[in-house]
């Protein structure tokens, strides 16, 4: 055992630093250049009686010692795992979601022509499939599984790397179309023949001719290069009339709207409205005044029924004046005391009841003494004649004011709508200038938008089961690299899986966070996300080396990842 131990306290390497340094290729290169090993000397083997005498004598003194150091070393060296998981290739991030995909039933014997839920068409020939053995499929049918990846969100959830190496240089594919062909019988995998590939006619959003064609080697873990796939050409195509009216609908009168805010406007310019708004205060004060002036209309005296009058001194009394002439009608159940009609009041109140009836209440001033009767005021003769005269006279007055209203606020009502009107006319002709402009700013983005993105059908051929890719390498620019010191993912995470998003190119870019590492961003990117767990988080800032993402939670299906990454 030894007595003493040294700490070698050395400069620490980063796990970049002890990669770079993995290069036992050349150590071992390094090593043979020095010569030959010590056993293949001459002295090696003329001195082996003593070496074997010495080095027994060595082992037997230090066996002891040897066991002992290797059992406290078993206490407390780790032990390495022989090897590390790897994760898969193709990697997808979501256990229990899928791109949609089209399994067809193709009799091997006959082979078929099949169309895609997304319109692309495969022609399969007959005895187009070999068996694990390398013969040919006959007699059976097989489940041939065609997927489309048409967009980022596709790109996400298949998990299949979007990247390719090219010199050192790591590109971004920008996709014109991603498809994914595999054949079974039940559940074992069956081979195609290359002899007899399968003819793939693409439906694709993108009909410029810069982009190659790739399939994924899955065993070396890289994209191949196929060379080209062939477009077919979109034929020019101008919109047609039903076309543009679903898009930008025809302007009606109907649709012009204008606030009645507007208009009021208009009218308070409008010298002729004001003046016909005064009219129409003026006579409406006319119609108050008269409908407060004028009385119930007179009822005349039933001559068969008990009344009484008044002999009223106007100067004493003055509000009972309009009493003068009035007969009181006893109410029906009433009868007048002879006594009380002898006896001299000095004092009489009147108190309207329901509909025509008065309560009249004769008194007298030092007196308790007062009697009541219920009554309807009536007239007779010349002043009935006269008072129905004059009700009749004010109620005239009174119709003809309502009338002259009326008269203004129809001529108010159509100089509005005459306003109302010339602003719809003027609106009308505005919105329909508006819809040739909207028209042809249409039409030329559609006529822009053809030699990038048209649909089109890009020919390619598949000779085994796999991933093909139509794509142009993208370079990335990257944002100056930032020092991480936290991942915050609802808590805090040492590593997440990061994905920049770029809609318009139709691609993403994955790539590593990792704490106390260096990270790169890139330029562009319409939205970045991080991958723990199964759950997504949406980046929201780096400051200070804290990454600090918005966890939305386990997508449930294509619509949720699209709504978070606002496709």
């Amino acid at each position: 055992m030894t007595d003493y131990k040294f700490d070698i306290d050395g400069k620490k390497f980063s796990s970049k630093e002890i990669n770079a340094k993995k290069d036992f290729d050349s150590f071992y290169k390094g090593v043979q250049a020095k010569g030959k090993a010590f056993y293949q000397k001459g002295w090696f083997w003329a001195s082996t009686g003593l070496a074997t005498i010495v080095l027994g004598t060595l082992l037997i003194a230090n066996i002891g010692d040897l066991n002992t150091t290797l059992n406290e070393q078993s206490k407390t060296d780790p032990v390495a795992p022989d090897n590390l998981t790897e994760k898969p290739f193709i990697n997808p991030p979501f256990d229990d979601l899928r791109v949609e995909s089209d399994v067809f039933q193709v009799d091997a014997n006959k082979g078929g022509i099949f169309k895609s839920r997304h319109g692309s068409i495969l022609r399969i020939p007959a005895f187009a499939f070999f068996n694990k053995k390398g013969k040919t499929i006959t007699n059976q049918t097989v489940d041939l599984k065609f997927t489309e990846y048409k967009d980022v969100a596709d790109q996400i959830i298949s998990g299949i790397p979007m990247t390719y190496d090219s010199a050192g240089i790591k590109y971004m594919f920008s996709s014109a179309g991603m498809v994914e062909v595999r054949g079974y019988i039940g559940d074992s995998a069956v081979n195609l023949n290359p002899e007899k590939p399968i003819e793939v006619e693409m439906k694709s959003n993108y009909s410029i001719t810069e982009y190659n064609f790739y399939c994924l080697d899955e065993k070396n873990k890289k994209w191949e290069y196929l060379g080209k796939d062939s477009v077919s050409k979109p034929e020019p195509k101008k919109l047609t009339q039903e076309e543009i009216n679903a898009k930008i609908p025809i302007i009606k009168k109907e649709d012009i709207v204008i606030p009645k805010d507007q208009i009021d406007a208009e009218l308070q310019k409008a010298p002729e409205y004001q003046k016909r708004k005064r009219k129409r205060i003026q006579i409406q004060a006319q119609i108050d005044e008269l409908s407060l002036a004028i009385p119930s209309p007179p009822r005349k005296a039933d001559e068969n029924t008990q009344k009484f009058s008044l002999d009223i001194i106007e100067k004493e009394n003055p509000e009972l004046s309009p009493y003068k002439d009035v007969q009181f009608q006893l109410a029906p159940g009433e009868t007048i005391n002879p006594i009380h009609a002898n006896t001299n009041w000095n004092k009489v109140d009147l108190k309207k009841l329901e509909g025509e009836q008065l309560m009249v209440t004769f008194s007298k001033t030092n007196s308790a003494e007062e009697v009541k009767y219920k009554v309807i005021p009536v007239l007779e003769g010349l002043a009935y004649e006269k008072a129905h005269e004059e009700y009749l006279n004010m109620q005239s007055k009174l119709q003809n004011h309502k009338k002259a209203l009326k008269e203004v606020e129809k001529k108010i009502k159509f100089f509005a709508k005459q306003i109302r009107s010339q602003k719809i006319d003027e609106g009308l002709v505005k919105a329909k200038l508006e819809r040739l402009e909207r028209i042809a700013t249409l039409e030329k983005a559609q006529f822009t938008n053809k030699k990038i993105k048209a649909e089109v059908i890009r020919f390619f051929q598949v000779e085994n089961f796999g991933v093909y890719n139509c794509d142009r390498m993208k370079k990335m620019q990257k944002k100056e690299p930032e020092f991480l010191t936290t991942i915050h993912f609802k808590k805090d995470v040492n590593e997440a899986l990061i994905i920049d998003v770029f809609p318009e190119l139709n691609g993403i870019f994955s790539h590593q966070a990792i704490i106390n590492e260096a990270y790169e961003g890139f330029e562009n990117s319409k939205r970045t996300i991080g991958l723990v767990n199964n759950q997504i988080g949406i980046l929201q800032q780096i400051d200070n080396g804290q990454m600090v993402f918005k966890v939305m939670g386990k997508p449930r299906s294509k619509s949720d990842l699209a709504k978070w990454l606002e496709l």
